[in-house]
């Protein structure tokens, strides 16, 4: 007996011809499991969570996602590859310039806490990356030996996935929630 672990239908493909999306983090929100939005788009939604403490936008920053890690595992027959997909590592790198007090005391919680995770927000787009998985910080701060070098925290979030769960959700930005 043979058993399929494909799917009987690949899903559509769709060709950009004329639009491809830059990259351009400039912003993002950091939510806590509770915030309780069901749509990043609302911004009715998003204001409410920021509001009531559940949520904290950090703009005026530069970020990237950059490849994730493959994540493998032994396969389960002796048929095939060694190994199979089993999930991804994941990381936003973000370098913030905006360094302070009061910052380097956010920066420092965000390092002894997980949270329920991230929206990237990308300026030329207008539009949001939603990262809907408890992600871990790495913040650090960052001082050059020239002075004509800026300081900076240079910050790491962190999270995995597993091959079934979907990639981070592309959404349109809420109205003036992100900075630019």
């Amino acid at each position: 007996m043979s058993v399929s672990c494909t799917p009987e239908e690949l899903s559509a493909y769709e060709s950009q011809e004329c639009f491809h999306r830059k990259g351009g983090i400039s912003s993002m929100l950091i939510f806590k499991s509770t915030a309780g939005v069901v749509d990043w788009s609302d911004a009715v939604e998003v204001e409410a969570a920021i509001t009531a403490g559940e949520a904290v936008v950090v703009g005026a920053l530069k970020a990237e996602i950059p490849e994730p890690s493959p994540i493998e595992g032994e396969n389960t027959t002796a048929c095939g590859s060694a190994t199979i997909l089993d999930g991804f590592e994941w990381l936003v790198s973000v370098m913030d310039f905006n360094v302070n007090q009061a910052n380097n005391i956010f920066y420092q919680k965000l390092n002894t806490s997980r949270y329920g995770g991230v929206v990237l927000y990308f300026c030329e787009q207008d539009e949001i990356q939603i990262i809907d998985e408890n992600v871990s910080f790495v913040a650090r701060p960052l001082s050059p030996l020239s002075n004509t070098e800026k300081q900076r925290y240079q910050v790491d979030i962190k999270w995995t996935s597993s091959v079934n769960d979907p990639f981070p959700v592309i959404a349109p930005a809420p109205v003036g929630i992100f900075l630019t």
